[in-house]
């Protein structure tokens, strides 16, 4: 990469921060206005519930893609190890979706203070879109393709929520968070279709093993805990409020206002 292909990718990152700080902002406020107080804090409460185990349903595995994808300089190993990745990331989420089936109404009285089996679908489809974009954005990020990965961080990050606003301001909780959350997983798995359709991969998907070697397995899980460890510290207190979800939905935007900040201000240091 040249020096100036360096820059422009520089100057596309720090664009695109400011564009996703800008519509995070905008869809707090496009809620607020737009929605109920209730519904404003039961969505808000469901996107840091999703983000929270769609972090941990990942495994880690986005963050060994950015580390161990680059690192082989073999294109079919490359795209062996990210075939697996995405497998295992598949294979937790449809777990989740099972789980969600069989005990739903018990999963969303301990998530959302209520037992509602439809929401418990509802967010396990949405814990699985937003694992998989975790994914999707890596496997972009390896491939330096900057454009790409901040586009699939900004619809799952806020554009997506956005368009929701727009056109379910009238729905109820349970139809909302369904538009969301198919929405979310549909944009995730275009976004790794399409990746791999970009790739010369001349390998059966279905003759690839689905092991992977110890020392990433250990960074997966450490890199793995550390990121659910950390989004946790901003979830715990929303998800003691469940049963206020208005008064939830407020300390979350509070969180958000304080991370939006933060990203702001580390492009400036």
């Amino acid at each position: 990469m040249n020096q100036f292909s360096v820059r422009a990718q520089i100057s596309i990152n720090l664009g695109f921060v400011f564009i996703k700080s800008f519509f995070l902002l905008l869809s707090i406020w496009l809620a607020d206005y737009m929605l109920s107080a209730a519904t404003m804090g039961f969505v808000l409460l469901l996107r840091r519930q999703s983000a929270f185990w769609g972090n941990l349903l990942q495994l880690g595995l986005s963050q060994s893609l950015q580390k161990f994808y680059p690192s082989n300089p073999d294109l079919n190993s490359r795209l062996r190890l990210w075939c697996v990745f995405v497998r295992w990331v598949g294979v937790t989420a449809l777990a989740v979706f099972l789980i969600s089936v069989l005990f739903g109404q018990q999963l969303s009285l301990l998530f959302f203070g209520r037992p509602n089996r439809e929401l418990a679908l509802a967010f396990s489809i949405y814990v699985a879109g937003v694992s998989l974009g975790f994914m999707a954005y890596s496997s972009w990020m390896v491939e330096f393709k900057f454009i790409h990965s901040n586009i699939i961080d900004w619809l799952n990050g806020s554009l997506i929520f956005v368009f929701c606003i727009f056109i379910g301001s009238k729905f109820s909780d349970t139809y909302f968070s369904f538009l969301l959350a198919l929405l979310t997983l549909i944009s995730s798995i275009f976004s790794l279709f399409w990746f791999i359709r970009q790739q010369d991969f001349h390998i059966s998907h279905f003759g690839i093993s689905w092991t992977f070697d110890k020392p990433i397995f250990y960074y997966s899980l450490t890199r793995g805990l550390t990121a659910f460890a950390d989004i946790g510290t901003i979830t715990i207190g929303p998800w003691i409020l469940k049963d206020s979800p208005v008064q939830a939905g407020y300390l979350i935007i509070a969180y958000t206002v304080l991370r939006v900040a933060q990203t702001l201000i580390m492009p400036v240091s």
